[in-house]
């Protein structure tokens, strides 16, 4: 019955559904799972959605689990399940932005961090003490860390509000930081990664320092064995965790890869 049907109707047919029942058909299905997988079907969907390019929202070819996902939310902004609102936070341009559930956290030029409370619509907190621009940031649980061109980074509680730690290493200004489970890795335009380990007395303290860019760290991430970095030089290198060695070394075609994600 399914292959009998004109394509239009099975589109129409499908665009009715929740969009996480696309992937489940797939799984139950052949013939949906090829209608689905048309890249006409999604150009369907996105027109009735008022979308006039599929580009415009990223369409990923065979990746119907993504794609999926994109279709709801846009579903969702066109009824108004989402609200806009405009907050004044800071003077000067914002650097960074974190969200960690109930608070969003914002960073700027005018060198403090700022938390903002979205449940309540309230500023609980004003983080001051780095002397430069905030560059980075990143947060686990109650801990925030920040990086500044101030060439140090700061450790934050954020339920108690205020700095717990101050690192220091770096010779130039800190461009990057990440942190995970109990390491920090900050990327710094003195051309050095520097990893930082959690101790048994609370504190964060130096572990190793990664050498091999011939230019400054633009952006980094990592897992629990690999570590990613990419620098000024256009290269983009990994490194292995426990021994610091770099094992492998791409030189990128150009200079405009600006962030990174490792999963």
């Amino acid at each position: 019955f399914i292959t009998l049907l004109p394509r239009s109707i099975s589109y129409y047919i499908l665009s009715m559904l929740h969009p996480r029942s696309w992937t489940l058909l797939c799984t139950v299905n052949q013939t949906w799972y090829s209608i689905i997988k048309e890249e006409e079907f999604w150009e369907y969907l996105f027109k009735k959605m008022k979308v006039s390019k599929v580009a415009d929202v990223n369409y990923w070819p065979g990746d119907i689990k993504q794609n999926s996902y994109k279709v709801y939310l846009i579903q969702r902004w066109n009824k108004r399940f989402f609200k806009t609102r405009k907050i004044e936070m800071h003077e000067e341009s914002i650097t960074c932005l974190l969200y960690q559930h109930p608070y969003v956290i914002t960073a700027s030029a005018e060198r403090t961090i700022k938390i903002l409370d979205v449940c309540n619509d309230k500023q609980v907190a004003t983080l001051e003490g780095h002397k430069d621009t905030i560059s980075a940031m990143a947060v686990q649980k109650d801990i925030l860390v920040s990086a500044s061109f101030d060439k140090s980074i700061r450790i934050w509680s954020l339920s108690e509000r205020k700095e717990k730690q101050f690192l220091t290493g770096h010779k130039s200004s800190v461009n990057t930081v990440q942190y995970r489970k109990s390491l920090i890795a900050s990327g710094s335009s003195d051309k050095t990664v520097r990893l930082w380990r959690y101790n048994m007395d609370g504190t964060f303290a130096h572990h190793r320092t990664l050498n091999g860019h011939e230019s400054g760290i633009k952006c980094l991430d990592f897992d629990d064995y690999i570590l990613l970095s990419m620098s000024f030089d256009q290269q983009l290198r990994m490194w292995h965790l426990a021994t610091g060695n770099c094992v492998r070394m791409w030189q990128m075609a150009y200079n405009g890869i600006n962030n990174l994600l490792f999963d």
